[in-house]
């Protein structure tokens, strides 16, 4: 697939094209990594810092669980609207023995563009495109390159209360067969403290398999600043109709250097 590369290198040609923005944010904001929800902020890191997000994630479907460690994001500033975003992946236990039953995660690369925001209207948008890389593990490996763009939104509507959403579109391998999938959602945010924040959150997926239903999850956590350049969290949630996996917890941080 030439797809793939090409999305990288228009997210790259689409920094020159965005003008200088009023809500840009300064070089001493505190840390906000994009984790733990699904939903990817419209924040870039500031140029001079680099930043790392990592996590610990259970999941159960019926009566199988799945642990997944790693979680890793390295996110690096290419100018004050763009940086590059290299997922490194997880290791993961599939809940059973045997050399199939654990294994890497595919690893991803991709970027992300600031494109505008006004102080007065409190809204930012971003662009993300990402890609898979296709050498994971035997049985989590996808096989192949696959492609997602994804539309972010933000708006700080007071001091405390934010809202988050994301439009995404990927082109994805179930084996030997290709399809579309459209994925939705809206992440509501408020600070419980100058250090200590939450969020619940809502999103769904037009479906994870080829010719597979729709699927709907909702999931909550509180993230915590040990300092500017730190912060913790965590995260519970579940999937509602025949969505897999069935619920899920976890745990990470996010660390600015």
């Amino acid at each position: 697939m030439r797809a793939c590369p090409l999305l990288l290198v228009a997210g790259l040609a689409l920094a020159p094209l965005t003008a200088p923005l009023a809500a840009q944010t300064a070089e001493d904001t505190a840390i906000d990594p994009d984790r733990p929800d699904f939903t990817e902020g419209t924040g870039i890191i500031p140029l001079g810092r680099v930043q790392v997000e990592t996590g610990f994630t259970y999941s159960r479907v019926e009566d199988e669980g799945t642990s997944a460690l790693g979680e890793i994001l390295v996110r690096i500033p290419l100018s004050r609207r763009v940086e590059a975003r290299i997922g490194v992946g997880s290791y993961d236990w599939i809940g059973r023995t045997g050399p199939n039953g654990e294994g890497y995660e595919d690893p991803e690369l991709g970027v992300k563009v600031l494109l505008g925001g006004g102080s007065a209207h409190h809204l930012e948008v971003a662009l993300l495109f990402l890609a898979t890389i296709p050498v994971g593990g035997q049985e989590l490996t996808a096989d192949a390159w696959q492609p997602t763009a994804k539309l972010a939104l933000s708006w700080e509507l007071t001091k405390r209360f934010s809202l988050s959403s994301n439009l995404n579109f990927a082109y994805l391998a179930d084996g030997d067969r290709r399809f579309s999938q459209v994925a939705a959602s809206l992440s509501a945010g408020y600070s419980l403290s100058e250090r200590l924040d939450s969020f619940f959150e809502v999103f769904a997926f037009s479906r994870e398999a080829a010719g597979g239903p729709s699927t709907r999850y909702a999931d909550t956590g509180l993230a915590y600043a040990v300092n500017d350049n730190l912060k913790l969290d965590v995260r519970v949630g579940f999937g509602r109709n025949d969505a897999q996996p069935d619920y899920f917890v976890g745990t990470g941080a996010g660390i600015r250097w």
